[in-house]
């Protein structure tokens, strides 16, 4: 019997999550699974980008106080994120590869997967 936990251990500085994408879950898709927690990331967009490197556009956008563009393009570089990597195998109609995710990394998708990993899951992409 194994427990599985979602979301974030207080007590360390890092997780490990194994990250499951569908095997025909094309881009797009995974962009759509995120946009379920499009709220989560523009909280954590204001919240964070003072401590976090994101992208120029993302920058330019929360320069501007646009963070709808900004959440936007930052979850769409996330999804890019998550598509390109965690493939080290399959597990039924799965594509899934796993990861620990430091606190301090200064890697922006890893800071969110930390803060909003709970949230994320549908028919096309799980994060456990």
């Amino acid at each position: 019997l194994m427990k599985i936990r979602r979301g974030f251990v207080t007590n360390s500085s890092s997780s490990s999550y194994i990250i499951a994408k569908k095997k025909d879950a094309t881009l797009t898709d995974i962009k759509n699974s995120l946009l379920e927690v499009r709220d989560n990331a523009k909280s954590f967009l204001i919240e964070q980008h003072k401590w976090i490197d994101l992208e120029p556009d993302v920058e330019e956008s929360i320069r501007k106080e646009d963070y709808d563009k900004a959440v936007d393009a930052f979850l769409e570089h996330t999804a890019d994120y998550l598509y390109g990597n965690f493939n080290d195998g399959t597990l039924g109609d799965w594509e899934v590869g796993s990861d620990e995710f430091w606190g301090d990394s200064g890697n922006p998708y890893e800071n969110f997967i930390l803060d909003s990993a709970w949230l994320i899951g549908d028919n096309n992409l799980q994060i456990i």
